[in-house]
């Protein structure tokens, strides 16, 4: 604190009145750096402000940076699990366009190879030239007891809704084709007993020989046959080259032990 000072009326008055003006000065510029003290005071308690906005700000920044990272990470999660899920409906897509295209291509393939069988069937039948050779009786291994009307001569009725059926007890199966008298053997169509289903395949194996006696065999071409795929008279439909050999008439062989079952047996002279 500083007091005011009062001079005596004597030789130090001026002493005392240089004092008093020291003094003055002194509380003045007491009262100034009071002053800047303030303002300082001021400008801490802004600055103090400013940093808390400043502080306030750079939190309120950071969970706004938060936050949009976290929608970002989500519309990422979101967007990839759309991107995931097309994928996967992309791929099955192409998959079922593959199935559909292999499907196109093995129906076109069979239905290829069956009018190719067809025109095979067509080409040998215009090949054959010779006479029917009529059969003088016929004969099988076995007939299959439990139907009605499966032994041999339904083999050359001229009927392709009836068939022959020998016995099926793993033991060789054949059928004799005989003539009333020695002919040249040209060609041998047969038609497979089973045109459809699961035993169709029956026949493959099946030997074909001319007998040119009662123990004398000579081999017709294929040697044996081998059931092709395609269902249906034409497609089951075959044809033997026996080669022009003579015989008293033909045998039909199956060593498989299976049954041996034919719709038709045709024989022709060369």
């Amino acid at each position: 604190m500083i007091l005011f000072l009062a001079c005596p009326l004597d030789s130090h008055l001026a002493a005392c009145q240089l004092i008093r003006d020291e003094a003055q000065e002194i509380r003045s510029e007491a009262y100034t750096a009071i002053d800047k003290a303030d303002v300082i005071r001021e400008q801490a308690y802004r600055a103090k402000d400013e940093a808390f906005e400043m502080k306030e700000d750079a939190l309120g920044a950071r969970l706004a940076l938060e936050q949009t990272l976290v929608d970002s990470l989500v519309l990422m999660r979101s967007s990839l699990t759309t991107v995931t899920t097309k994928l996967d409906q992309l791929n099955s897509a192409l998959e079922r366009s593959a199935e559909d295209i292999e499907d196109r291509i093995n129906s076109k393939t069979k239905e290829l190879a069956d009018r190719l069988s067809q025109l095979d069937t067509l080409l040998v039948r215009k090949r054959d030239s010779g006479e029917l050779i009529p059969a003088d009786r016929v004969e099988q291994s076995s007939t299959y007891p439990y139907i009605s009307y499966l032994g041999p001569e339904n083999a050359v009725d001229g009927n392709v809704n009836t068939q022959t059926h020998t016995l099926c007890d793993g033991q060789p199966q054949w059928f004799k084709y005989l003539f009333s008298r020695e002919e040249q053997v040209g060609q041998i169509k047969i038609i497979n007993g089973k045109t459809s289903g699961v035993h169709i395949d029956r026949l493959n194996g099946l030997r074909v020989s001319v007998m040119a006696s009662g123990t004398h065999k000579q081999a017709c071409q294929p040697e044996t046959l081998v059931v092709r795929e395609g269902e249906g008279v034409p497609n089951q439909t075959y044809y033997i080259s026996c080669n022009g050999n003579r015989g008293i008439g033909v045998e039909f062989l199956l060593l498989t032990g299976t049954c041996l079952e034919f719709k038709e047996i045709e024989v022709y002279a060369s």
